[in-house]
């Protein structure tokens, strides 16, 4: 590479200092002449910083891309950073991610993430528990073992085999199946959020309907019980005032 190829060059001369010193210019000459390190010593030390920098990490992309042509901070012209990017190959280069297998995951991260109590309730549900092959004693240094049992995880979940590939240390899956996954454990979650709250409104709902259905017929038999007793006064009444004209009521007749 050329940023390499100039470190390599320049190696010998990255740790000088900045002010160099010759020798005597002349015989006559007793003192010594000092240069200024000129533009391009400066940029060449740069750049050589610059690709240290970056191969001492592992970028997937280094583009530079000019945000505006008025050279103002924090101003962005979409238009002339979609044209840098469509000529970089930026968005060639996100097409054909996408159309491959864009979302990678590791083996670990996978199993740990998909074997939750939430996705196994839904392995259960789906009905495809018996596929899923769970690691023996969690040993994820058994990669071997890990990558069989992501394998099946895979299938149990339901998914296709297109859909996704697993590596020597990585699952990969096409665009948008983490997504979709994603939402329907959200759309458990919220079922059996709303299950657990439609149960316990209907366990207040019955108790509360309980309470006034016993409070009713209890106001109900007193109201009940009360106009028996009302009524059973008048009776009395009625039948001793019937009583008391047959017993007397003969007499008048007498006089």
């Amino acid at each position: 590479m050329f940023y390499q190829e100039m470190g390599r060059k320049d190696n010998e001369k990255k740790d000088r200092s900045k002010v160099s010193r010759v020798g005597k210019a002349d015989a006559g000459g007793g003192g010594t002449k000092i240069f200024q390190v000129t533009v391009g010593t400066q940029f060449k030390e740069a750049l050589n910083n610059l690709a240290d920098k970056i191969w001492a990490t592992t970028p997937y992309f280094v583009r530079c891309i000019k945000p505006n042509s008025i050279k103002r901070p924090r101003v962005f012209d979409n238009n002339e950073v979609s044209v840098q990017l469509n000529c970089g190959g930026v968005y060639e280069a996100i097409r054909i991610m996408r159309d491959m297998y864009p979302s990678r995951i590791t083996h670990e991260e996978f199993y740990r993430r998909f074997t939750t109590h939430e996705w196994r309730c839904i392995v259960r549900a789906s009905k495809k528990a018996s596929i899923f092959v769970p690691l023996a004693g969690n040993n994820f240094t058994d990669f071997e073992g890990l990558r069989l049992s992501c394998i099946s995880l895979c299938n149990a979940l339901g998914l296709n085999e297109d859909q996704f590939q697993v590596g020597r240390s990585k699952v990969f899956f096409r665009t948008g199946i983490l997504a979709q996954q994603e939402d329907r454990l959200q759309r458990y979650i919220f079922d059996a959020a709303s299950t657990i709250r439609r149960t316990y409104l209907g366990w207040i709902a019955r108790r509360r309907y309980k309470k006034v259905k016993k409070a009713a017929l209890t106001i109900q038999f007193n109201g009940r019980s009360f106009l028996a007793k009302k009524k059973v006064k008048k009776m009395r009444r009625t039948r001793a005032g019937a009583a008391f004209l047959l017993f007397f009521f003969p007499l008048f007749l007498f006089f």
